[in-house]
This record gives structure tokens, sequence and C-alpha cells, in this order.
């Protein structure tokens, strides 16, 4: 239980990077960005964007679906380490849960600084006028080294630590949360907008560590159950048969292997897999389609994310059967079924 000026609180989630081996979304239901751009080693998780990659970004965050997502009153905490001769492009922060801009937004850590001696918190909150205003902390620390960034939100302040130290108050403009009457906030971390004042190719954070948590003496919260994440699959050869259940998550290393997929459920897939067949005939049986290639875009469909595509198999009312996120993968619907068994 994490101890600031006296207040024990109540962890809620917690994620200590080094024990991951993928992102776990059973905490972070949204990213974005590259596959190889999220990368567990050395005890963190490296996010990173590439001038090679056109500087698009890489992140992940809590649900900000609306009001009532994310997390409400409370702790939020992130240790990070960044690299020296780089300079813009990090934000660790909090995001209104409506998704809606301007809003109260809280960054913990941001840095344009390439010598990593400074980087600075900054509250953003919807003027009188309806345009974004803000109010910035310059923070005095060698951010090389491992630090602790935290925020604790109440009602009618926010109080930022770094390394358990008060740096600063905030009275004026503080939300509400949902509980409250307004809005939560939505916790996540990444690098973006990087090419702006860009002094290297590449634009690191290494995150070891992010939490929420609630003070002892606020109203208690059932702790989130992560979903326990299976392993990694690294699949090699060509021409063989894989079962994948639902939950799996695999990286084709190898070529053209039949991939046979559940009946329900999501698959998360990456590396060569447009080498594979894919055989949906499980999942297309289970949403009710009759075979007809002319009523195929009834049951199957695809979308484009920042990650890659989203595959889904569907009943005709529109009802969720199979969903397949292909990261890596921008490809239109026809070049999946191209590579799908799907009777």
């Amino acid at each position: 239980m994490p101890t600031l000026n006296g207040v024990t609180y109540n962890t809620v989630w917690n994620d200590n990077f080094g024990s991951d081996q993928s992102l776990n979304h059973g905490i972070w239901s949204i990213s974005w960005g590259r596959s190889d751009d999220f990368k567990f080693a050395n005890g963190s998780l490296t996010l990173t964007s590439q001038a090679s990659e056109g500087w698009s970004s890489t992140g992940f965050m809590r649900p900000d679906f609306n009001s009532g997502a994310g997390d409400g009153y409370g702790l939020y905490s992130a240790t990070a380490s960044l690299d020296k001769g780089q300079a813009g492009g990090i934000c660790i922060d909090l995001w209104p849960a409506n998704n809606q801009w301007p809003g109260a937004e809280f960054d913990l850590l941001e840095s344009n600084d390439s010598s990593r001696n400074s980087g600075y918190a900054t509250v953003h909150w919807k003027g009188s006028n309806g345009a974004n205003d803000y109010s910035s902390t310059t923070i005095k620390v060698d951010l090389t080294q491992k630090n602790t960034f935290s925020v604790d939100w109440e009602r009618g302040s926010e109080t930022y630590y770094v390394n358990g130290h008060e740096v600063f108050r905030n009275t004026s403009q503080v939300p509400l949360d949902h509980a409250d009457g307004g809005v939560n906030e939505s916790f996540g971390a990444q690098v973006t907008s990087a090419k702006y004042g860009a002094v290297s190719s590449a634009v690191n954070l290494h995150l070891y560590d992010m939490s929420y948590a609630k003070a002892s003496n606020a109203a208690s919260v059932a702790p989130i159950q992560a979903a326990a994440k299976p392993a990694m699959r690294f699949l090699q050869g060509s021409g063989a048969t894989v079962t994948l259940g639902a939950g799996a998550q695999a990286t084709e290393l190898g070529h053209a292997n039949t991939l046979l997929l559940p009946a329900a459920g999501q698959v998360t897939l990456s590396g060569n897999i447009l080498s594979d067949t894919l055989d949906l005939r499980a999942a297309m049986t289970a949403s009710g389609w009759n075979h007809q290639m002319a009523d195929i875009g009834k049951f199957l469909s695809s979308s484009t994310t920042a990650a890659g595509s989203s595959l889904s198999v569907h009943t005709a009312s529109g009802g969720s059967v199979l969903t397949l996120a292909l990261e890596g993968q921008h490809a239109s619907l026809p070049i999946f079924e191209a590579h799908a068994l799907l009777k």
C-alpha cells in the first residue's frame, strides 16, 4: 500500500511491466502503434516513435468511452525513465474518460529537454471561451534515472509528487469524478508528435510500473482482477495446422501454416500472417452464415486500427462471434478473404 503525506492508499490495479511479456489488455483496453514499437525487456516496457516510420504515435490507455469509464478520485503513479539525447514526444497523462477535449487533462510528465535534466507537469481545463487553458510546472530531476511521478486527485485538489515528494498542489479548476457528478479520467502513456523539434532518429519512453489506488478513507472499491493473459505463441516452420483457442496470442515467424481458429472469442495475431490460411469455418458456422458468398458481407467485416486491422465474424444482426486483432496488417477485407477458409 503506497503512503504519501501520511495517507495510506488501497491499490485498485497495478501493472509491473517487468513481469509482462505483452500489453495487459485487462487493464489497458486501448492501444495504438506498431507492435514492434512495444518492447518488453530489461524489466520495463519501452514505447518508441521513429523517424523511419514517419514518427507514428505509440501508446496505450485505460478506456475512454464515456464519463464513467477509466477511474475516479485517487492516486495515479507511473515509474519511468527517458533516454538522453532525445527530445519531445513523451507523455504520461490522465485523459478525460468521455474523450471530450478541451477538458480536464493532467500530464504527469512531458519533456522537450534533450539533456533530460528537466521536464514539466501540466494541468489542462476547458476555459470560459471553450478553448484549452493550462498551467505548467517545471520538474528538475534526472529523467534518465527511474523516477516515480504521481498525482493524487481528490475533490477540490490535485497534488503532484515526484518520488514521493510534493511538488505542487492545484486547487483551481479541479474536475469532479463520475461518482461526484463529473467525468472520470483515463490513465495512459504515449510517444506522440515526436517529429517536432526532433534531435534524434527515435524517442523512447521506458515504463516500469503504473498504478491506481484510492485513499483508505475513500469509499471501498473492488480491485480489478486483470484477466490472465495466455503466453505469446511463436509459430515457426511451414505447412503445419495450428489450433488457437479463444484469447490466444500468436506471432507467425514461419509461413504457409493453417491457423485453426475458435468458434467464438478473440485472437490476436502478428507477424507473417498473410502467408497463412485462416480457418474461420467454425466461427462462420456459429454466425449462422448460409454459405452463400453473396451474403458474406452480412457476417464478415474488417476495419483498420492504429495497430493494424480487425477482422470480425458476426451474426446477421451484428452480434459479435469472433474478433481477430491483426497487428501490423493493414489490409482490406478481400485480401483477408483470399487467405481464409470459410466453408
